[in-house]
Parts: C-alpha cells; structure tokens; sequence
C-alpha cells in the first residue's frame, strides 16, 4: 500500500479552518457574545468571511489580505477609546492571526 500523500486541503485548509475557528470561539469568549459595539460588529463579520473564504479555498494571498484586514481592524478597536474586550485580549488575537498570516507564507 502506497502512503497517502498530503493533499492542498489537509496541508493548508484543514489547519487554517480549525485555527480560524479556534480563534472566532475566543473572540467570542473575549466579548462575552456581546456585538452592540460597531468595531465588534466589524470584526465579527470579518472573522466569519475568513471562516468562508477557507472553505471556499481561497488562494493564500486572499486568506493573508482577509488576516490583515482583520488585524488591522483589531489594531483601530484598540485604540479607540470604547474597548469591548480587555487589551490583552486584543494582542492575544493579533498575534494569533499573526501566526496564521506566517504559515500561509510557506506554500506561496
């Protein structure tokens, strides 16, 4: 029997989509479920578009755009002056998309 090779979904897609899931359920925690915050709305909407672009199997220079939006917009909440999650939190997840950004870079 021949070993299975890894095939696109497994190497990138599968990993991604359980990071990205990972990381909606803690900005949900982060929140407490609470989006009456505009910023949190935003954020929210984009978390799930990332979730949808990796099952549509975005190319990685799509899902690395949608990362950065989303940091981007992590990085205004931030600094706006009505937070809605602790600022921790904020870098907790930045660096954690971060951190997926980096590992879509090995298979461009």
């Amino acid at each position: 029997m021949q070993p299975q090779v890894p095939n696109r979904y497994t190497e990138i897609y599968q990993p991604m989509r359980e990071k990205a899931v990972a990381l909606q359920d803690q900005f949900h925690d982060f929140t407490g479920g609470n989006f009456k915050n505009p910023q949190a709305q935003v954020l929210h909407s984009e978390i799930r578009n990332l979730l949808a672009d990796i099952d549509e199997r975005r190319a990685p220079s799509g899902l690395d755009f949608r990362i950065k939006t989303i940091q981007n917009h992590l990085q205004q909440a931030k600094n706006a002056p009505d937070l809605f999650m602790d600022s921790k939190h904020y870098d907790y997840l930045h660096r954690n998309y971060e951190g997926m950004r980096m590992g879509l870079h090995k298979f461009e």
